[in-house]
């Protein structure tokens, strides 16, 4: 919705591989709790940036999306995609060292992100766990 051409039920069926039923669905649902406006053009979205708690009740459930996502987008061999995924031993300390540089990228991440033009849709995501 935030993306020109990507704001009518057809266009984001299309694009996202969904049946117009379940994107007029999700639309509906996102209007009634004001996520979204109706337009003369299509969706809008009503927030640019929209971040959900890490103590929300349903994070893992969005992370697991994403996730899954990932395994399915990692099959099509995009060359523009970045994936990486490394098992490998470390010290504590450099645990904490990595999981803080992680961390001051992805503020920098989402300082670029929130001044950005909407042209495409992005999911990023990071792991850092010990096994």
């Amino acid at each position: 919705m935030m993306i020109p051409g990507f704001d009518t039920v057809e266009m984001i069926s299309k694009r996202l591989h969904l049946n117009t039923g379940d994107v007029k669905s999700v639309l509906q649902f996102l209007l009634k709790i004001g996520l979204a406006t109706k337009t003369l053009k299509g969706y809008e979205a009503s927030n640019k940036f929209l971040h959900l708690d890490k103590g929300s009740p349903i994070i893992g459930q969005l992370h697991a999306n994403w996730r899954l996502k990932a395994v399915d987008v990692v099959r099509m061999d995009q060359p523009d995609n970045l994936h990486y995924s490394g098992v490998m031993t470390m010290s504590s300390s450099d645990f904490a060292k990595l999981k803080s540089m992680f961390t001051e990228c992805l503020k920098e991440a989402v300082e670029v992100v929130k001044e950005s033009k909407d042209e495409q849709l992005v999911v990023l995501g990071i792991d850092l766990f010990r096994l």
